[in-house]
């Protein structure tokens, strides 16, 4: 069995983002919804593992890995990775956030598209180096 999560912790090995960062913005908004809801976005790793022997796995191998996000990496297999997980992002941004933010946190329509205009500008930029920890 093989199982892949994804946590919203958006990182940089060359890149410290600033507080008012649009991606860190979303990152967080993101969460606060979610938790509105009495949910977490973001799973612990190492917890998730112990659950997984728990209810009686054997051999459980915690591989964790970096999924880049844009066309920055040098390594062609991550490049290409980085460009679609990029694509991905900004034609489902809208679809991941807009529900969250209107039903949960109260944004009208518009104040949405705001932020995920600054949120897409905001990936978008090379010099972040981003990637999503998994």
């Amino acid at each position: 069995m093989e199982l892949r999560e994804l946590t919203t912790n958006f990182r940089s090995d060359y890149y410290t983002f600033p507080p008012d960062h649009a991606v860190v913005k979303w990152c967080q908004l993101m969460k606060e919804a979610i938790v509105k809801m009495d949910r977490h976005l973001d799973l612990k790793f190492d917890e998730l593992a112990d659950l997984m022997r728990d209810v009686g796995f054997v051999d459980v191998v915690l591989r964790p890995f970096k999924i880049p996000l844009g066309t920055w990496p040098a390594d062609p297999v991550l490049k290409e990775a980085g460009g679609l997980q990029l694509v991905a992002l900004l034609e489902g941004i809208e679809s991941l956030s807009l529900a969250l933010f209107t039903r949960c946190l109260g944004w009208e329509p518009l104040e949405v598209q705001v932020q995920l205009a600054l949120t897409r500008k905001a990936f978008c930029q090379k010099k972040t180096y981003g990637y999503w920890p998994w």
